[in-house]
C-alpha cells in the first residue's frame, strides 16, 4: 500500500508493478474533479480467457510521493459482480 494523489486527492493504493493498468474504484473517481472520459477503451482478459473491457479516464496529475506524471489514463471500477 502507498499513498497517492490524483488531482489533489489522496488516497491510498495497490502499488503493482504487473499490473497492466491503473484502477481507481468508483468511489473513489467520485471525489475527485477533473477526471475526464476519454474515447479510449482498454480491454484486459480474465484467467478464463473472458474479455473484459473498461473505458479510461484521464487525470490531470498523479502524484506519488516526489514523483508526478501529467495526463494519467486510469479505468474506474464499477462492480467486480457481473
Amino acid at each position: 500500500m502507498i499513498k497517492a494523489t490524483v488531482n489533489g486527492v489522496s488516497g491510498n493504493f495497490v502499488f503493482d508493478t504487473g499490473a497492466g493498468l491503473n484502477l481507481l474504484t468508483k468511489d473513489f473517481a467520485d471525489k475527485i474533479d477533473n477526471l475526464d472520459k476519454t474515447h479510449h477503451f482498454y480491454t484486459g482478459h480474465r484467467a478464463t480467457g473472458e474479455a473484459i473491457t473498461t473505458d479510461l479516464y484521464q487525470s490531470d496529475i498523479l502524484e506519488i510521493g516526489d514523483f508526478s506524471i501529467n495526463n494519467e489514463q486510469f479505468a474506474v471500477m464499477i462492480s467486480i459482480f457481473r
